[in-house]
């Protein structure tokens, strides 16, 4: 059905409507939505319904982008995380260069009450780098779990 003269189309009024009240822009379309099917516009109607969806993906975006968890974490924790991550690997790598050179001597050490007994001096360091890596690793992302949880509560 073609429109009269000065009649405008759904999407104008609409979007001068969004323009004029930018901090409320669901009401503004839930409203629109309401006097097009009022009126038996059913296109009209269809297309604030559209219009409504986007709107929510959109600020549904904005608010993911906005809490992200990384963004919350202290640089104190950072840095102690960064810097534990590069221990356990120093570890690692001085355990394998220990193995390597064939360093032997009977090593016995308790850890977290278990006592781990070896004859070279780089398996312990290599277990123990693994240990701290994993024990980094697993209060990061229980961070993040923490963090992420309790933003989406809000």
């Amino acid at each position: 059905m073609p429109l009269s003269p000065g009649e405008r189309l759904p999407a104008h009024d609409l979007q001068r409507r969004l323009d004029e009240n930018p901090n409320d822009r669901l009401r503004v379309i839930q409203e629109f939505f309401e006097e097009r099917d009022r009126d038996g516009d059913i296109d009209g109607a269809a297309y604030a319904q559209t219009v409504r969806i986007l709107e929510i993906e959109r600020a549904a975006a904005v608010r993911e982008k906005e809490n992200m968890p990384w963004k919350y974490i202290s640089p104190l924790l950072l840095t102690i995380t960064i810097v534990g991550l590069l221990f356990g690997l120093a570890a690692i790598a001085g355990g394998i260069w220990l193995v390597y050179l064939k360093s032997e001597g009977q090593t016995e050490f308790v850890l977290f009450g278990q006592t781990f007994k070896s004859a070279n001096v780089g398996i312990p360091a290599i277990f123990i780098g693994g240990v701290i890596l994993l024990l980094v690793i697993r209060n990061v992302l229980k961070t993040i779990r923490h963090t992420t949880s309790t933003l989406h509560k809000k």
